[in-house]
């Protein structure tokens, strides 16, 4: 899978193997994929998920964990990276090529 992600998807952005191996599965299993969540505050991790036309599968921590049940003081207590807003933003400036 990895290697075909590779060939498939030359212009993904460097990012941990772990998100690698995600994309890999993504890329691998594209009817899977429509129904998948991604959860990541790492922004070439978003670039990827854009790359894949998954960008609109990804979800904030802060969603994630307001979905939960987390009280409102731990979720004003969390990185802005992790928000709602973090992610509306980078979603924005991928969709605009601005990224």
């Amino acid at each position: 899978m990895l290697a075909t992600l590779a060939i498939e998807c030359d212009d993904l952005p460097a990012i941990d193997d772990g998100e690698l191996h995600i994309m890999a599965w993504l890329n691998a299993n594209p009817s899977e994929a429509v129904i998948t969540s991604i959860s990541t505050a790492d922004k070439a991790a978003v670039r990827a998920t854009y790359a894949l036309n998954l960008v609109d599968n990804v979800i904030s921590l802060q969603k994630l964990a307001r979905n939960a049940g987390v009280s409102s003081r731990q979720l004003q207590g969390m990185q802005h990276h992790f928000s709602e807003d973090w992610l509306s933003t980078i979603r924005t400036q991928l969709k605009m090529k601005i990224l």
